[in-house]
């Protein structure tokens, strides 16, 4: 998610609080930490390694049989929600494959009229999934940020977290097909990232740090994480609560 999401809170007599508005990171250097980071030991994705050839295509192939899946529904701060998200892994040599399957996805927040061959300016105001992944499992916060759409778009670039800094030039070199089931408000999106950067990290028994986040309607607006990050507002760069992807034989 290339931002922070100011939540501008308006205070009812009741209590109750409304967002309003949110700012990409171009537009804000303010990093907001947690104290006492939330850290459990089975926050992690297992990514098997691939056996044999996988043709990004948006469907579920056999191949991912071999891949353990990650469920979650939890937004930012760890609630439960409606809307379920699961996530598998597998990995090659030079080559990270993703699979996420989207449930309760409304899929009318996206720009059609965009080329999904280019990259998405500002994805982070639609519909997408993001994955931050860094290649030292020493420095979690230096890393790569990468967001997907349920209909094929892209953004990413890179992060250093304590520079306050990102490069929108990096490139993570992903290729991306996802296919759409309007009536049961379902998505599959497949991707596969072959960046030096990454790959260069990809070996046997190798944990990274990672994030899981889905950014889901317009209103509500719905900022989903598979390992939540705590923060007072909504907020993904938080490195100190990532989880792991651990790379298996």
């Amino acid at each position: 998610m290339r931002f922070f999401i100011a939540l501008a809170f308006i205070f009812f007599a009741t209590g109750c609080a409304q967002v309003d508005n949110s700012l990409s990171v171009k537009q804000s250097t303010t990093h907001e930490t947690i104290a006492n980071p939330v850290r459990d030991e089975n926050a992690r994705l297992n990514a098997a390694q691939l056996k044999q050839s996988l043709v990004v295509d948006g469907e579920i192939d056999s191949v991912w049989a071999a891949a353990t899946p990650l469920k979650f529904n939890t937004d930012w701060q760890g609630r439960a929600t409606a809307t379920p998200t699961q996530v598998r892994a597998l990995w090659s040599q030079d080559a990270l494959y993703l699979l996420w399957e989207l449930e309760n996805a409304a899929l009318r927040n996206t720009d059609l009229d965009f080329p999904v061959e280019q990259e998405r300016n500002k994805l982070y105001d639609e519909d997408c999934v993001e994955i931050f992944i860094a290649p030292d499992s020493a420095n979690p916060y230096e890393y790569a940020e990468i967001e997907v759409g349920p209909f094929g778009h892209f953004m990413d670039l890179w992060v250093d977290r304590r520079r306050k800094s990102h490069e929108s030039s990096w490139s993570s070199s992903v290729s991306v097909a996802a296919t759409q089931n309007t009536l049961h408000k379902t998505v599959v999106i497949e991707m596969v990232i072959r960046a030096p950067d990454i790959t260069r990290a990809l070996v046997t028994g190798a944990q990274l740090p990672i994030g899981l986040y889905r950014l889901e309607g317009n209103n509500p607006r719905q900022y989903l994480a598979a390992f939540p990050t705590h923060t007072r507002i909504a907020n993904f760069h938080v490195p100190d609560a990532f989880g792991v992807l651990v790379l298996n034989p």
